[in-house]
């Protein structure tokens, strides 16, 4: 069995009311025109492995260059969601973040960024991992500082989180 380690950052604008989501490209081999968080593969044959968040900063700055760490608050780790399918073993470690600046430049290396009430989440058209973990993360608190385990139902595709 592979592993396939990815990470992903779910940024809110300054309000809380609004996450700013990547639409996959439609050229995209893996998940074209779907929507999740921004990020990507930690790249484990280089010792990735060792720093998560580093990975995911790497990812940030390849596929959304004018968003900088320094524009970036209360961000953290919140979430590692696990499951498997033909042989792989996949586990995304999921961040939150809320945006100081105003972001008008939605340009993307890897799609399209859109910013989405957390009231009418665009669920129908997520990745499967997305379609729990986004809502998960989208009811925590900032001040919660809490990190959550989640695997998806293999029956359902349902996210269960340990509490």
């Amino acid at each position: 069995m592979k592993i396939d380690v990815r990470t992903a950052v779910v940024l809110s604008d300054k309000t809380g009311q609004k996450l700013l989501l990547l639409r996959r490209s439609a050229t995209k081999k893996l998940l074209p025109n779907l929507i999740t968080g921004i990020g990507g593969k930690v790249e484990l044959e280089i010792g990735e492995g060792e720093d998560i968040e580093k990975s995911l900063l790497r990812e940030l700055a390849e596929e959304v260059p004018q968003i900088h760490i320094k524009d970036i608050e209360n961000f953290k780790a919140r979430l590692v969601t696990s499951s498997s399918r033909n042989n792989t073993h996949y586990v995304i470690f999921w961040f939150t973040g809320r945006l100081s600046v105003n972001l008008t430049d939605l340009s993307c290396e890897d799609g399209v960024l859109e910013w989405h009430s957390i009231d009418n989440l665009p669920i129908d058209g997520m990745t499967n991992a997305a379609k729990g973990a986004i809502p998960f993360m989208s009811k925590l608190q900032d001040i919660d500082g809490k990190f959550y385990d989640g695997v998806y139902n293999s029956q359902t595709g349902e996210l269960l989180v340990s509490k």
